[in-house]
């Protein structure tokens, strides 16, 4: 199983650059800050195929399909997977699989000092978008090297 560590913390106690305390800081002379770390806590989770239930195995650990994600500030959480293996999309983590919405993910709450375990995820299988970009007026294929726009954004609403 592999670990990854999530925690920043700015001055004093607070979670971003935003919120964080500004500290004056006096040519040639010595500043110290004593500073106290929040409470963190851990999320264990296993990567599994949605048809199969078999672990996957290349999901940023070794052949069990788990990671420890530490150092997570006792808050909630939704989480998002980047599949790696070329098999799986990138998806939420929804309650009983994959999710292509955030407003369908699984809540997770970290809390100080413990390890949460949640049940296995459950990735769907990766896929695809395809088209031609055509002119709105002529119906003919967009030009290569044009300044039109020819991709596909998929906005995912903040909050």
């Amino acid at each position: 199983m592999q670990s990854y560590s999530v925690l920043q913390q700015w001055a004093h106690q607070k979670k971003s650059f935003e919120e964080a305390d500004v500290l004056t800081v006096a040519w040639g002379t010595d500043t110290v800050v004593d500073e106290v770390l929040l409470p963190t806590g851990s999320v264990a989770v296993t990567a599994a195929d949605q048809p199969t239930g078999a672990p996957i195995a290349r999901f940023c650990s070794g052949p069990d399909g788990r990671v420890t994600i530490t150092n997570m500030h006792t808050a909630p959480y939704q989480l998002y997977v980047f599949a790696r293996d070329g098999v799986h999309g990138d998806q939420w983590v929804g309650r009983h699989g994959g999710t292509g919405s955030r407003f369908l993910a699984r809540t997770v709450n970290a809390t100080g000092g413990q390890t949460m375990s949640v049940p296995p995820i459950r990735l769907d299988g990766a896929g695809s978008i395809s088209g031609t970009v055509v002119d709105q007026a002529t119906g003919a294929p967009g030009r290569t090297g044009s300044t039109a726009r020819t991709g596909i954004d998929i906005l995912v609403p903040a909050g």
